[in-house]
């Protein structure tokens, strides 16, 4: 599993790990990946720490790997079985749209940005904000069932294609400009 997004309080990387802990015994083979930066900040770089001494304390620290900043996170994301988004609140998130573009499902928090681009049980799973027990199910759900996984990965990429294009962008632009 991979979760890209820059290491800051209240992305849901500290929900992401929780959730992990829940399910880690039943899935041996799982792993959870951060990549994010800290933007220069002293304290999204002892929020990073705080992880991971947490996945320390979890005994996890093998299975749980903490990455710096990515430019281009598309070869992580072809390499991964899913991806999480767990944010308190996004406006959009183009983390989200780049896992679903890159044919991974995607599981994420009803947050806003998320539920525009994420189909709730189609392209991926949508849970509540905080809710460590539906994060950890949801990604139960899914590493039980690899068929159902890659359906809503190929689900979410024809999903942006299809609405979040450069192409669409272009016609909803004209369209509300009236060329």
């Amino acid at each position: 599993m991979v979760f890209v997004s820059n290491y800051i309080n209240g992305k849901g990387q500290d929900d992401a790990l929780e959730a992990f802990a829940r399910i880690a015994r039943c899935f041996p083979d799982a792993e959870l990946a951060f990549f994010g930066g800290d933007m220069g900040l002293a304290k999204n770089r002892a929020y990073r720490l705080r992880l991971q001494e947490r996945a320390q304390q979890l005994g996890l620290s093998n299975r749980v790997v903490f990455h710096g900043f990515i430019k281009d996170p598309q070869s992580e994301l072809a390499d991964a079985y899913l991806a999480l988004n767990f944010s308190a609140n996004e406006s959009f998130s183009m983390t989200v749209l780049e896992a679903s573009g890159a044919g991974l499902p995607v599981i994420a928090t009803r947050c806003g940005g998320p539920e525009e681009i994420v189909e709730d049980g189609v392209t991926g799973l949508l849970v509540p904000v905080g809710d460590t027990d539906a994060m950890a199910e949801a990604m139960q759900q899914l590493l039980r069932d690899p068929h159902r996984a890659a359906g809503m990965g190929v689900a979410g990429r024809l999903r942006v294609m299809e609405h979040f294009s450069a192409d669409e962008f272009r016609r909803n632009v004209l369209s509300a400009l009236k060329f």
